[in-house]
């Protein structure tokens, strides 16, 4: 049975949905709080995000998306989840907005281009499923494919241990919208990766390391 929490946030309800009660991220729905509220928080405060597009990668059910919609910060968000938790991620945005014209949720594998073949999760947590680099699955979509006409101003990305990809795949992208990066995973490579394109580390949240990184210049 479909469990379906609703959260109040920014003056809004939204409703969530999950297969378990039990899954972690649902245990924080079903209190009545976001998951990850403080990391949130804080992108509403950044001004590089006012007025401009979300680029959700690794959205699950729709958590940081939704949230983000609601606030009214972003012009809107699109949104990538390749598990059937985009089935999730779909009634969290149209919880906001009915008529969808504010996002777009895409059940597509993002990254470089590279065929890929999806991780089941483990028990207890949905959020941690993932893809990996396979010889036979799906060729992976390109931020900068999704995003060409749009005015990006926030890249969130959660994708257990495929970012490189993913940042691969935005290139030009950041070059050409220098959005804030919000990127879960290893610093000491995302530094390495994000320094050369002009980012620096601004700050990390999360019991996850997520990394917020803003153009330096």
């Amino acid at each position: 049975m479909t469990f379906r929490p609703l959260v109040s946030y920014a003056g809004r309800l939204l409703g969530f949905e999950h297969e378990s009660a039990e899954d972690h991220i649902a245990l924080h729905h079903a209190r009545g709080r976001l998951y990850e509220a403080p990391l949130i928080e804080h992108m509403r405060t950044l001004p590089e995000i006012r007025g401009r597009w979300m680029l959700d990668i690794g959205a699950h059910v729709g958590n940081h998306a939704a949230a983000m919609l609601a606030a009214g910060e972003v012009a809107g968000v699109i949104a990538c989840e390749p598990t059937e938790r985009y089935h999730a991620l779909c009634a969290a945005l149209r919880s906001i907005d009915p008529l969808g014209s504010r996002w777009n949720a895409m059940r597509v594998a993002v990254g470089d281009g590279e065929v890929v073949e999806l991780v089941p999760p483990p028990p207890g947590n949905s959020g941690m499923a993932r893809v990996r680099v396979a010889e036979d699955g799906v060729v992976t979509m390109r931020v900068d494919e999704m995003a060409r006409e749009l005015d990006v101003g926030l890249v969130k990305i959660d994708v257990e241990g495929h970012e490189r990809h993913v940042i691969l795949g935005a290139l030009a992208t950041l070059r050409r919208c220098r959005p804030v990066v919000v990127v879960e995973g290893a610093r000491d490579m995302l530094d390495a990766l994000l320094e050369a394109l002009g980012y620096a580390w601004d700050s990390t949240w999360c019991a996850t390391p997520t990394h917020v990184y803003r153009v330096t210049s």
